[in-house]
């Protein structure tokens, strides 16, 4: 089964953790996925990406958004991500942890925090990787 992963970061790297978390869908899953979130994106009140930092202030794409109608645009969005993704992904790193185990100790293109998380490895005895919380679930 092939996998196509939809993945952000927390932002802002503020301590104690940095954080990344997505969706998974299986690949056939993918075209009708976006051809449904695009079409939600453009139904009103209609908005160019989804930004939930933005949609939870009211700033940006849903500056002058009433509440009611952003409320029902994520209700709507969400049931489209829960009809189609296979998984969710969420991956989590202590800023000490990060410090103290791998920075300093990989290769130069690698050793920053959300590029190692892609990177992480796969031997759970590791003691690299027993710092690292992986959650995957799947929908």
């Amino acid at each position: 089964m092939s996998l196509r992963f939809y993945i952000d970061d927390s932002g802002k790297n503020d301590p104690p953790v940095f954080v990344l978390g997505g969706v998974a869908f299986q690949a056939e899953q993918v075209a009708t996925f976006e051809a449904e979130w695009i079409a939600e994106l453009a139904s009103p009140p209609a908005i160019p990406f989804l930004k939930m930092k933005d949609a939870n202030a009211g700033r940006g794409a849903f500056k002058g958004v009433p509440r009611s109608e952003r409320d029902a645009k994520l209700a709507r969005l969400g049931e489209i991500l829960r009809t189609h993704a296979t998984a969710t992904v969420a991956v989590i790193v202590r800023h000490d942890d990060y410090e103290r185990i791998f920075a300093g100790k990989m290769m130069a293109w690698m050793d920053r925090p959300y590029q190692m998380m892609f990177h992480l490895p796969r031997d759970n005895q590791d003691e690299r990787a027993a710092s690292i919380k992986m959650r995957i679930a799947t929908c």
